[in-house]
């Protein structure tokens, strides 16, 4: 099935020298990037390729998503990096 019928979750996040409004955008990113990562393992992106990132100056950023398969559930770990700032993002694809 498609996954644009799905909600990516967060589960949990840990952020490391991220402002309110960083951690409030890079999220908004993140569920969205979860829904098209398909069937890779590991995925890159370079935020500075999205329209929205320069106008909430997050361009910046980079973002690293691995796949794993924890107790039987599907997950999708991420962290953002740029320069000393690191938010890190565990979420999950539910049935919407």
């Amino acid at each position: 099935m498609s996954k644009i019928y799905y909600k990516a979750m967060i589960e949990d996040m840990t952020s490391d020298q991220c402002s309110d409004r960083e951690i409030e955008c890079l999220l908004d990113h993140y569920q969205a990037v979860v829904k098209q990562v398909g069937l890779a393992r590991t995925a890159f992106y370079d935020l500075a390729d999205f329209p929205l990132a320069l106008k909430y100056k997050v361009d910046k950023f980079k973002l690293k998503i691995d796949r794993k398969m924890v107790l039987d559930q599907e997950q999708f770990w991420g962290v953002f990096t740029s320069g000393d700032k690191k938010l890190t993002v565990i979420a999950t694809l539910e049935k919407h």
